[in-house]
């Protein structure tokens, strides 16, 4: 509630004269008369609001009272107190409090104690209690009032309204600190005496009524606050004066009370009221404008109302950093409120902006460990929470926690919430334990502070119902959320969010313990209110509809569960594209994790009922949204990023691929045992900074360039020839929706395929290839076939050929055989968006009609996802062609740096934070590959005949990392040289037991860094001995990101395994070919596993040669490959396809 108190200037002015009475002007000769001249002028420019006059006047009559006088003479208190006064004219309230703090000091130590006076000693205190409360330091402010409060009892009684004056302030404090009922006692008191003695209807008296009022609020006492509110607006109302500030401000008190009651319309007009007088009053920019556009604004929110509360808030925002500064806790106190509003509307950059900003000015107002900057931590904390990212929410949590503890007691309110809110994320987390003591620890603060019947004991209720719920004990979680639903309405209303969070888990209890009409009735309850006051993308209506068409599922009412899934999916997709775009790189995996698993449940009934034609039309919209959805959003802010004109921005990137070259040159580097705990410090310290930059860089982009709308399935049919099918697969977890209590829900993960055909080619097909881990097993058994070089040496082709081919036939009879027998007659273009380990099988090679193979049969190509098929703008570059080949890995660092000086004249040095670990790679030595010198010279004429001019090469000494990185936007780049990717280390824990403590080291360095982008990458010259002071010619997924490749139109890893990497359900490999489409490239032709360098250098050649003849890239890639099958055949009699199915190309 906003109050004011206005005693402060004649406080001080009491005690001035009450000090100064002692020495007389006309008595004193010299520097006493100088002092006392000082002095006097020094009053009256603190009088004219002269401050820093007064001020400098001030600090010289210091100066000559001690030197006449002394510390401990009252004199040089009074001296200090003055300052103190001033420094509040001036706002600086600290240095007022230092000041204010010294008079104390010297008051208790004076000399002659004749000279202490009580009353100047009690409002000297005053000053302190009272500065202390502006700067929200409360504890000893609370503390300082009781002292000033005792004396004052002591010295005039009880009944003295000085000790009611004390008494109305302390109540305001202990009521900020939740000591609730102290406070009522005191204001009650206070209340008594300026009632007897000033009347009812006094400024003082009703000053003090509204503080009680204020802690009847806080006690949930909603309908007495309620009265006190209106007879204190019916007072000021009644006096002369008409509509004033003080009328403005008894409307807006009352307001707040409505608001917390749930009469919105009501408690809406009296702020509006209140805004129309406080600008005919105060005009429209003062602080009491910014409390009731903040208030209006927040009622809106409540409400729904968006894009009217956006309106509202964002005025409050301008008008205090005019009226009050950019630093002002009302300035924080309106950003944190516009952005509750933008992470509503899901823009959860600005959302994200506006808290960090409401942050910053509270840690430069409070400190770091102040209990408003615990605030703003909880604020962020739930942000992250809210939007998936557990281990930042803990983080901001626990700190904010610690704080509370620290400032304001175990036994606090917000101390509780802070419990509460860290317990959410504990239970999230799966620590159900820790969960739980922290639920029963803030349920037990808030029944001793706030009481059973308060909306914060609601919250505390249900966060215990719904870990139970989480616990699987249902029965005992139905008590507790039956409970939060009654405490809602009885202290918020029935259509606050409280109480729709209650009913939603009503519902979700009623459907685990197979009450289904019951839960319908629960969460129908609940998507009523909801449709009403939130807009359709709101994360709390989602969630809604989701847990509803589950229970619709599981009632058997698919049809109903179909649609809902639909509109959920629709304003799931949305919100999580938003976040992705404004989101770091470690967050984003998160999400892409999020995204597909929501679509689990939806695909759990669209499996079940696949033959429906609208089933399958729905779910295949849904998965053509949220497949391969990081890739695409980072690659676009990748390349709006790199070409950004804002200095800003480009000095990120630049630290940015800084601080990324250097994770790649550590992880890459191998290190002595001394020196692997160093290592693994300085790699959580940049990985951390990668982490914080790339989230700047995203929030500061935007969303809107970056974020794509909802694609249907139309757009994309449309794009299809009728002799083109695209096939889209994905591998989700499927869900028995039916499964009551305990029963498990989930079930192993299938592929799921759609079979979308052109327009008027036939209906979408969904098809249920089955579980993904028997065909995934299957293609490992094909790839270690296919790889068996031991085997193709011992034995002729022929035969190698046919034990291939009955591999190969296993795994077609899963996966193509049942798509085959439902493609449209005319098919003979397959588009394959295929995901998790489907990415390593070589689909050409796949068992087609009679002894064909499918490439003989099909033009296969790949692509991402299905959005890739639409018509885009894409920048064509006109740089020349590029080419690195035949790498001198063995060149020496001496030789590194001459050669990198031939090309470039400033090479630009390493971070010299690597330089103390690169002193040998991890990866052993790798030998020369002199047939990539055979394949540039033989592909550089059809290059040439491409890119309109001849290509550069860069071969032998010069085919260095460091000239790779500052590529610009080539129209083909060949990368021909050795390739590699290292699995992710994971050993069983009984074997990690055994290790050494050093390998345990090592093992654990490798692990920190979970970023596959850094496992993968191309060798360059220079690996086998890198330089301390310059790039260590391995270059990583990592650094390829950072690579300006934008209009390249193709890339053509021609090295070993540069197709394979982390498979991850929804998002294709991570791995070096997904790096080169971030970076912008649009084409990338990568292989499956290692080829000879003959075979290569042939297969290429035939590549360039189509596609120079006018070819499109997909059958330049197939010919070459069908003449590799011709001519093996011719002369082996079988093509097996070790010698050519590894190469794939995919589209970007």
């Amino acid at each position: 509630m906003f109050h004011a108190r206005k005693r402060t200037k004649l406080v001080l002015l009491l005690i001035c004269a009450t000090a100064f009475a002692v020495v007389p002007v006309n008595l004193m000769a010299g520097e006493q008369e100088d002092a006392a001249a000082l002095r006097n002028a020094t009053l009256q420019m603190n009088a004219a609001g002269k401050f820093a006059d007064a001020k400098k006047l001030s600090l010289k009559e210091l100066e000559l009272n001690k030197k006449l006088y002394g510390d401990r003479d009252i004199r040089t208190a009074v001296n200090y107190l003055v300052l103190g006064q001033i420094d509040l004219g001036l706002g600086d309230n600290k240095s007022a409090l230092t000041n204010f703090q010294q008079s104390l000091k010297l008051q208790r130590s004076l000399k002659d104690r004749s000279q202490f006076n009580e009353s100047a000693y009690i409002n000297c205190v005053i000053m302190e209690a009272n500065t202390l409360t502006k700067l929200q330091v409360l504890a000893p402010a609370a503390a300082s009032f009781e002292e000033a409060l005792d004396r004052q009892v002591k010295m005039a009684g009880d009944d003295d309204l000085m000790a009611a004056y004390l008494r109305s302030n302390l109540g305001f404090v202990l009521t900020k600190l939740r000591r609730l009922d102290e406070a009522r006692t005191h204001l009650e008191k206070a209340l008594k005496v300026r009632s007897e003695k000033l009347g009812e209807q006094h400024p003082e008296t009703l000053a003090c009524l509204t503080n009680l009022a204020s802690v009847k609020v806080e006690q949930g006492d909603y309908q007495g606050a309620k009265a006190d509110f209106e007879m204190i607006l019916n007072s000021k109302l009644a006096q002369p004066g008409g509509a004033t500030a003080d009328v403005a401000l008894a409307k807006n008190n009352l307001g707040e009370t409505l608001n917390r009651l749930g009469d919105y319309a009501a408690a809406r007009q009296h702020f509006q009221e209140a805004l129309v007088i406080c600008e005919k009053t105060a005009g429209k920019e003062s602080e009491l404008t910014v409390t009731l556009l903040n208030n209006i604004g927040r009622l809106e929110r409540e409400t729904g109302e968006l894009d009217a509360a956006t309106l509202h808030l964002l005025a409050a925002l301008q008008t205090s950093q005019k009226v009050l500064g950019a630093a002002h806790d009302k300035t924080a106190i309106s950003a944190d409120n516009l952005g509750q509003v933008f992470q509503e509307k899901q823009d959860y950059p600005r959302a994200r902006s506006l808290f960090d900003a409401a942050f910053k000015i509270r840690l430069a107002v409070f400190g770091a460990k102040h209990p408003q900057t615990a605030y703003c931590m909880d604020v962020l904390g739930e942000f992250f929470r809210h939007t998936g990212n557990l281990e930042e929410a803990r983080k901001y949590h626990e700190e904010a926690l610690k704080i509370r503890r620290e400032s304001l007691g175990d036994e606090h309110s917000e101390t509780a919430l802070s419990m509460l809110h860290l317990s959410h994320v504990l239970a999230s987390q799966g620590e159900f334990d820790t969960a739980q003591r922290g639920y029963e620890k803030a349920l037990e603060v808030s029944r001793k502070v706030n009481g059973e019947n308060h909306a914060t004991t609601g919250l505390m209720v249900g966060g215990l119902g719904v870990l139970h719920s989480l616990k699987g004990e249902y029965e005992e979680s139905l008590r507790y959320a039956q409970l939060a639903l009654e405490i809602a309405q009885n202290t918020r209303g029935a259509e606050h969010g409280n109480a729709t969070v209650a009913l939603m888990n009503l519902g979700y209890l009623h459907y685990k313990l197979g009450n289904y009409d019951k839960a319908e009735e629960f969460l129908q309850e609940a998507q009523e209110i909801m449709t009403e006051s939130l807009p359709p993308e709101s994360y709390l209506l989602v969630n809604g509809q989701t847990t509803l068409a589950t229970v619709f599922a599981a009632n058997g009412k698919w049809e109903q569960a179909l649609d809902l899934f639909d509109q959920s999916q629709k304003a799931k997709a949305q919100s999580t594209h938003v976040l992705l775009a404004s989101s770091s790189s470690r967050e984003q995996e998160q999400l892409r994790l999020g995204l597909i698993g929501s679509l689990a449940k939806a695909l759990s009934v669209a499996r079940q009922h696949s033959d429906q034609p609208e089933v399958a039309s729905k779910s295949a919209e849904w998965v053509l949204n949220g497949k391969s959805m990081t890739t695409e959003i980072l690659a676009k802010q990748t390349q709006l990023t790199m070409h950004s004109d804002d200095p800003d921005l480009r000095d990120k990137i630049a630290k940015l691929k800084e601080v990324r070259g250097t994770i790649a040159a550590i992880t890459m580097a191998s290190s002595s045992p001394a020196s692997r705990a160093s290592r693994q410090s300085v790699l959580q310290v940049m990985t951390e900074a990668e982490n914080q930059l790339s989230g700047e860089i995203a929030r500061k982009q935007g969303r809107n360039e970056v974020t794509p709308g909802w694609i249907s399935l139309n757009d994309i049919r449309s794009q299809l020839k009728p002799n083109q099918v695209f096939i889209n697969i994905l591998q989700p977890v499927t869900f028995n929706l039916s499964a009551k209590g305990t029963e498990a829900m989930g079930e192993p993960e299938r592929y799921l395929a759609w079979i979308i055909p052109a327009e008027n080619q036939g209906e979408v097909q969904l098809v249920d290839l089955g579980p993904s881990a028997v065909i995934n097993a299957k293609i490992t058994d094909v790839r270690t076939v296919i790889g068996d070089t031991q085997l193709l040496a011992s034995k002729k082709e022929s035969e190698a050929t046919k034990q291939c081919k009955t591999a190969l036939q296993e795994v077609a009879g899963l996966v193509w055989q049942p798509l085959k027998d439902k493609l449209p007659e005319a098919t003979n273009q397959l588009i394959i968006s295929p995901d998790s380990t489907l990415w390593l099988l070589p689909w050409a090679a796949l068992p087609g009609n009679e002894a064909h193979y499918l490439v003989e049969d099909y033009q296969v190509q790949y692509v991402g996802s299905g959005r890739e098929l639409l018509p885009k703008e894409e920048k064509t570059s006109t740089r020349i062609p590029l080419i690195f080949a035949d790498p001198d890995y063995d060149l020496s660092p001496a030789d590194s740096k001459a050669a990198l000086a031939k090309i470039f004249r400033n090479p630009a040095p390493k971070s010299s934070i690597t330089d103390r670990f690169a002193v040998q790679t991890k990866l052993p030595p790798v030998g020369r590959l002199p047939g990539t010198k055979e394949e540039a010279a033989a592909v550089t004429p059809s290059i040439e005949k491409i890119g309109g001019g001849a290509p550069k090469s860069f071969l032998g000494e010069a085919a260095l990392e460091g000239v790779v990185k500052r590529v610009t936007g080539p129209k083909i780049l060949l990368l021909s040289t050795h390739g590699f990717f290292l699995p992710e280390p994971k050993l069983e824990p009984q074997i990690l037991a055994r290790l050494s403590s050093p390998l345990k080291q090592e093992y654990a360095t490798i692990q920190q860094v979970d970023n596959p982008l850094l496992r993968c990458g191309v060798l360059m010259a220079g690996c086998n001995n890198p330089p301390v002071d310059l790039d260590d010619g391995i270059l990583t997924g990592m650094e390829v990101i950072d690579i300006d490749l934008q209009g390249t139109e193709l890339v053509v890893l021609s090295a070993c395994e540069t197709g394979v990497g982390d498979v991850r359900t929804g998002d294709g490999i991570a791995g070096l070919c997904q790096a080169f489409q971030i970076a912008g490239a649009q084409r990338v032709v990568s292989t499956l596993w290692p080829v000879s360098d003959r075979e290569t250098a042939i297969l290429m050649s035939n590549f360039f040669q189509q596609i120079a003849d006018g070819d499109s890239h997909a059958d330049a890639l197939r010919n070459a490959q069908l003449e590799c099958i011709r001519r093996h055949r011719e002369e082996n009699s079988a093509a097996h396809p070790f010698y050519w199915a590894c190469w794939t190309l995919i589209e970007n």
